[in-house]
């Protein structure tokens, strides 16, 4: 399911905010979601360049959750 991000979001290694990376998706960028836990989306990011960035974000972060 694809999802829009509503504001900037940190990427995280796990579903917890101990667990924040100095990667983080704008408002606008488009993920595809792969699963959700306790509040959290686990999802899949495509940038520019082709790379693929997995992680996680808080579920206020995106539309549609």
């Amino acid at each position: 399911m694809k999802l829009v991000i509503n504001t900037k979001a940190f990427l995280h290694e796990a579903p917890t905010l101990a667990d924040k990376t100095r990667m983080y998706l704008v408002a606008g960028d488009q993920v595809q979601q792969i699963g959700v836990e306790a509040g959290w989306l686990s999802v899949s990011y495509r940038t520019v360049k082709g790379k693929v960035i997995d992680g996680w974000i808080q579920c206020s972060d995106a539309d549609g959750c």
